[in-house]
């Protein structure tokens, strides 16, 4: 999920094909979030995680020892280099529902064989009457 300055919320969704662990899923959403956000040509950015694990490797405040994330880590480290400023903050894992439902909603939609694209859009209303 980005935020804008202003506020905006930009919902992007990702449905993982390959079977990982929920440390791998969070990294690979972060790097992909890193990613969308060099393609917008970011350079100041905050970026809030409800994994510990992730937040304090990212931060150098815990060493990466699993060999399946070391790949992760230093892929995270080379995209920090795009960037003028970036932090990293863990928020707990309740102050995250929005992004924790766009996640299970994507892994329960099937993806569409002749695209590897699959939208859906969310959208607030007030009654007209």
């Amino acid at each position: 999920m980005f935020v804008t300055p202003q506020g905006d919320l930009i919902p992007k969704s990702y449905k993982i094909s390959f079977p990982c662990t929920n440390n791998i899923a969070e990294y690979e959403g972060l790097v992909t979030g890193l990613r969308q956000a060099i393609k917008w040509n970011i350079k100041n950015l905050l970026v809030f995680g409800d994994s510990q694990l992730v937040i304090k490797q990212v931060t150098d405040e815990y060493h990466t020892k699993d060999e399946k994330l070391l790949p992760y880590h230093r892929i995270v480290e080379d995209l920090k280099q795009h960037f003028t400023e970036i932090v990293f903050q863990q928020i707990p894992r309740a102050n995250n529902k929005a992004v924790d439902a766009m996640a299970t909603i994507s892994s329960m939609i099937a993806m569409p064989e002749y695209s590897p694209k699959c939208e859906f859009l969310v959208e607030s209303f007030y009654s007209l009457l």
